[in-house]
């Protein structure tokens, strides 16, 4: 095989990777002659930063957002490419974006060593990061998501819930939060000078748009004295005080966290494009609400509303609030942030 392999090659490569993937009804298609020559590019590129030469891809993902392949070298090793469409995503940290995975992986890496993956190349001029194969190339990972929602095994769903909230708990609770979080800030100050709040939660506007919406449906008139405890409320949420903030990948969904088989057990994640610091109150509200957020949630109620589900989510809230209440549900910042992600999920049309 030639040193530095031909167009062609890649192009071969590319072609193959596309006629086996079939995206989902919410991502782009992969057969179009722009997304080969895309594929066929992060390939060569690929190439050229690691020095690594490709045997074979796969297509994980064609998102709105992302481009996510597994390449494979001829010894059988991997690694992951992550592209991201937005053009400005090497400079602008406002919402989810390559910034936030680039410079938030070094960030999740203090808060909890080894969970996230490596960052193994980067180049901003491309907008694509490579980074550690978490699953080691394999197929023998699980989401958590994956197991919540199986029927195989009736204990299935509590061990999901289980790592779920041991896997968070680890994270909020780190000793390495507040330096984590000033070098995430600095480190996204250096890249984006125009970022007002460097490092915070992304797109904070969805829940303020979307509060309007949801006041409406729920017929609280704009400008009442409800609407205005309801706007103090997710703006406690979406700008926390420094005291209530905690770092994490900002996405609180089962299916990026991966149960992987022996001989490599344990828990990884995957997904950090939204890391951020945010109201530790967030992830809370999620479990209290059956994983709103996540594609495939929420979890159905007779799930999420078991005893053992609200078990887990009072001792989970009991292990990372600052000042615990003896019910959950009379601590009004998870109320707030409760009202966060329903405000948000407004905005996005559910």
């Amino acid at each position: 095989m030639p040193v530095r392999p031909s167009p062609s090659f890649f192009a071969s490569r590319a072609a193959q990777a596309a006629s086996t993937y079939s995206p989902s009804a919410m991502e782009q298609p992969v057969d179009s002659p722009a997304f080969l020559r895309l594929l066929a590019g992060l390939l060569e590129r690929s190439v050229e930063l690691t020095g690594v030469h490709i045997a074979d891809a796969q297509i994980l993902s064609s998102g709105m957002r992302s481009v996510v392949v597994r390449v494979r070298d001829y010894r059988g090793a991997s690694c992951v490419l992550k592209y991201f469409r937005r053009k400005d995503s090497a400079r602008n940290s406002g919402g989810f974006s390559y910034l936030r995975e680039k410079h938030g992986l070094a960030a999740l890496e203090q808060v909890a060593p080894g969970l996230y993956p490596r960052l193994l190349a980067a180049d901003d001029a491309a907008r694509l990061l490579i980074l550690e194969d978490v699953t080691g190339g394999f197929s023998s990972a699980i989401s958590l998501g994956e197991l919540l929602l199986s029927s195989g095994a009736d204990a299935a769903p509590r061990q999901a819930l289980d790592a779920w909230v041991d896997t968070w708990a680890s994270i909020l609770g780190s000793p390495a939060q507040a330096a984590a979080q000033a070098s995430f800030a600095a480190e996204l100050a250096s890249a984006d000078a125009r970022a007002s709040a460097p490092g915070s939660l992304p797109s904070p506007q969805l829940a303020v748009k979307g509060l309007r919406l949801l006041a409406e449906r729920e017929g609280v008139p704009l400008g009442s004295v409800e609407f205005t405890q309801m706007e103090q409320a997710v703006e406690g949420i979406i700008y926390p005080a420094p005291s209530e903030r905690a770092l994490s990948s900002g996405d609180f969904s089962p299916a990026n966290l991966l149960q992987l088989a022996a001989p490599a057990s344990g828990v990884r994640g995957i997904d950090a494009e939204g890391t951020c610091w945010h109201h530790w109150a967030l992830p809370v509200a999620e479990l209290l609400l059956g994983f709103p957020s996540w594609p495939e949630g929420p979890v159905p109620s007779a799930l999420s509303q078991n005893q053992f589900w609200k078990e887990i989510a009072r001792s989970f809230y009991c292990r990372i609030a600052p000042h615990p209440h003896s019910d959950v549900e009379t601590d009004q910042s998870v109320s707030a942030a409760q009202l966060t992600l329903r405000a948000i999920l407004a905005e996005q049309g559910n």
